[in-house]
């Protein structure tokens, strides 16, 4: 199976649980024989801190272009009020970078092909949504759902998705009830945790 995972908020040099999760993931899908793309959006140069599989596919789609104003866009979103001229430059640069993401995730996504994709973040599941096919997405969340705002764009965002994972049976039904009607569907899946084996050193000598 091809298996792709986007991550399109913080990967490279990250020390937190969601990039830990994001490697160990993929390093875990390569060793069961699939083919692993970890795709990211990141800013920062380099590799992810947490060490991948030499079998995984690395591929940091942000290349810094295309996103800065031209002198055009300047002159169009010009105001004599500097809250107005900066509020309108923020929104332009916001919608630019938007369809940056989107275009450079979704070529990477299409030429990797992959047979399912598992999207690290509701707006990850967002920049995808409307340009892989049918390809199904999994869209992961890793905290509690009342931490995720889930207004109704998110909430078209996710009902696209064809499974939701979160991390605990409870989750299930505080996720659902965010929806008045036609919530995605929703499956428990818990972080993997290594297993030691129990003998303690003591218990050999």
């Amino acid at each position: 199976m091809k298996i792709a995972l986007l991550n399109t908020y913080r990967v490279i040099q990250g020390r937190g649980g969601a990039e830990k999760v994001f490697c160990e993931l993929a390093n875990g899908f390569a060793q069961c024989g699939h083919e692993v793309l970890a795709l990211a959006y990141d800013e920062a140069e380099g590799r992810p801190f947490y060490p991948l599989d030499s079998r995984v596919i690395f591929m940091n789609t942000w290349s810094g272009r295309n996103v800065l104003l031209s002198v055009v866009e300047k002159v169009k979103t010009f105001s004599f009020s500097k809250e107005i001229r900066r509020d309108r430059r923020r929104k332009l640069q916001q919608r630019k970078l938007f369809i940056d993401r989107t275009e450079k995730v979704v070529l990477a996504i299409r030429e990797f092909s992959p047979d399912v994709i598992l999207s690290f973040q509701i707006s990850s599941s967002g920049y995808i949504k409307d340009g892989v096919g049918d390809i199904p997405v999994v869209t992961m969340l890793h905290g509690h759902p009342d931490f995720y705002e889930i207004e109704e764009e998110q909430k078209d965002i996710l009902r696209k998705s064809r499974r939701v994972q979160v991390l605990l049976p409870q989750y299930e039904a505080i996720f659902k009830a965010k929806f008045s009607k036609d919530p995605p569907e929703v499956v428990c899946i818990h972080n993997s945790v290594p297993v030691y084996n129990p003998k303690s050193r003591i218990s050999e000598l």
